[in-house]
């Protein structure tokens, strides 16, 4: 029995109807692009891959520059923004926080000078060497500037720069998250680079680190919060941490 022409285009539609109701949804968010790069970026992905696996959705983690994730958010072209800090929602009515933490994050003092010691953000008050800071990092831009002169504080677009810097000794201090250090350090060439000139002087915080969402996904992020918790229990969240450091050194 032939179908008519009408009747084959019904059935076309309705299979093409059929496959976007059958087609699994999917939660894309946005985050810095250096931090996606590095391990913290690997380790958040993986997480929540799992997380929003095991409520029937796919996860995407896309990066932008720093400056961007926002403006590309209210866009409508992102379903949330990672690896904030508690307070990043403040002000914004169109974001909750997934209440859970996925991991805490350290924000670090580099430097090459033998014997300089930090003893948290005031010490930078009287500070006289030159600091540097990856642009877009929020904590930093906003503890380091109200603190020392313009002409001693600088930015840089990403952790190997920063890296770079300190070693040629053209600034004395660089604030970054410790995995992303340890990283850039690892796939510097020691032949160019003196990888052991510069060391760790001061951990000046550590943060939780959350998912933000859109307001229209309050359900779900309720339902990933308790995931994350579950996950704690069950070592998974762990069990990525060395998956994402034995993915990035290689």
């Amino acid at each position: 029995m032939k179908l008519s022409y009408a009747a084959m285009i019904c059935l076309l539609c309705f299979s093409f109807l059929s496959a976007r109701v059958l087609a699994t949804p999917r939660i894309v968010v946005g985050g810095s692009d250096n931090l996606k790069l590095s391990v913290y970026g690997l380790w958040a992905e993986l997480i929540y891959r799992e997380a929003f696996k095991r409520h029937g959705y796919e996860f995407e983690y896309l990066g932008f520059p720093a400056a961007r994730v926002a403006r590309i958010f209210m866009q409508g072209k992102l379903d949330g923004e990672i690896n904030r800090i508690a307070s990043y929602g403040e002000g914004r009515a169109d974001l909750i926080r997934v209440q859970e933490p996925h991991f805490s994050m350290n924000s670090v003092a580099y430097s090459h000078l033998a014997g300089l010691t930090l003893e948290g953000w005031d010490s930078f008050n009287s500070l006289a060497y030159r600091v540097e800071y990856r642009n877009g990092s929020k904590l930093f831009a906003m503890e380091i500037p109200p603190r020392m002169p313009a002409e001693l504080v600088s930015k840089v677009t990403t952790t190997e720069q920063g890296v770079k810097r300190l070693i040629l000794k053209r600034t004395d201090v660089f604030l970054e998250l410790d995995l992303s250090v340890e990283d850039a350090l690892a796939k510097l060439d020691p032949a160019l680079y003196d990888v052991d000139s510069i060391k760790p002087v001061a951990t000046l915080a550590t943060k939780p680190s959350y998912l933000f969402l859109h307001r229209k996904h309050q359900q779900l992020a309720e339902k990933v919060a308790q995931t994350l918790r579950e996950m704690k229990q069950q070592g998974v969240i762990e069990h990525y941490r060395q998956q994402a450091i034995a993915l990035h050194s290689h």
